[in-house]
């Protein structure tokens, strides 16, 4: 049977028109490769810096640390600001409290194509790290992957869609669900790669039970973004109520790998190995 909807409530799709409004945004978007590559570098100085003063190769720290500096005068003053809160982030010698404002910070203004992928490898090998950063930087995660692509014309459209998905994803009783499907498959038409996208369509079929839908749709979320910790959590969810536990399992190991900070998710894994042992028994 159909799902209710709220009363009044019509098709909320996104309104994405082409024509040459749109071809002259992409005509004139910012050629993003030099500052892409420069940040790459400068991530990659970063840690041979770090490796030269542990050596005591102070010559080799001085010349890195001067390619550092030309660097980050190279970088739009946005990137700039991000790579400021990266290391305030990181430090360890901060207090707590400002290394946890730095990753709400790259949350809210960080560039998603770039950001993304250094706080998730922070996030891999957190553990030990105190709770409340790590939450704080798991948010700004979410924050980011929810961020449509900058550089797409109509990414204001965009992120309202999103947030109108997540509105009927959040309506109680489940009954927008339909809605969010509809919203969030719009939107991935317009932007087959938006990773965020598709995991929030996901969670939707998830629970409208439609556990195989769901699965494939994690599976290209991972494709598209390997570190998505909360897609390989809910494949994992979804082979576990389809009986594919071994499937399941891995999954949830996959989670794991990129934020091992989940307790519930290693459970799950605690307690399929415990039924293999009672098993094998």
């Amino acid at each position: 049977a159909p799902r209710a909807r709220s009363a009044g409530s019509q098709r909320a799709s996104v309104s994405l028109r082409g024509g040459p409004r749109r071809a002259a945004a992409r005509a004139t978007a910012p050629n993003t490769s030099h500052a892409t590559e420069a940040f790459a570098r400068l991530s990659l100085v970063r840690r041979q810096l770090a490796a030269a003063v542990q050596d005591e190769d102070y010559a080799r720290a001085a010349a890195l640390r001067d390619e550092r500096t030309s660097l980050l005068e190279g970088l739009p003053a946005r990137l700039q600001f991000c790579v400021a809160r990266l290391e305030a982030m990181k430090d360890e010698e901060a207090s707590l409290a400002a290394r946890c404002e730095a990753a709400q910070a790259l949350g809210n203004i960080g560039d998603a194509a770039l950001i993304a992928s250094e706080l998730a490898a922070w996030l891999s090998r957190a553990e030990g790290e105190p709770t409340a950063l790590v939450e704080a930087v798991e948010a700004a995660l979410w924050a980011q992957w929810m961020h449509p692509p900058e550089m797409h014309p109509d990414a204001a459209a965009l992120g309202v869609a999103m947030e109108r998905g997540c509105a009927h994803l959040a309506a109680p009783g489940g009954v927008e669900l339909d809605q969010a499907v509809e919203v969030f498959s719009d939107v991935i038409r317009e932007v087959p790669t938006f990773a965020e996208a598709i995991n929030k369509r996901a969670t939707a079929l998830y629970l409208m039970g439609e556990l195989r839908r769901a699965a494939a749709d994690c599976k290209t979320v991972l494709a598209l973004n390997p570190a998505h910790f909360g897609a390989a959590s809910g494949m994992g969810m979804c082979l576990l109520r389809l009986g594919r536990v071994e499937e399941a399992k891995a999954a949830f190991e996959t989670a794991l790998a990129a934020n091992p900070s989940l307790g519930a998710i290693r459970q799950y894994v605690s307690a399929i190995e415990r039924a293999e042992a009672q098993q094998q028994e």
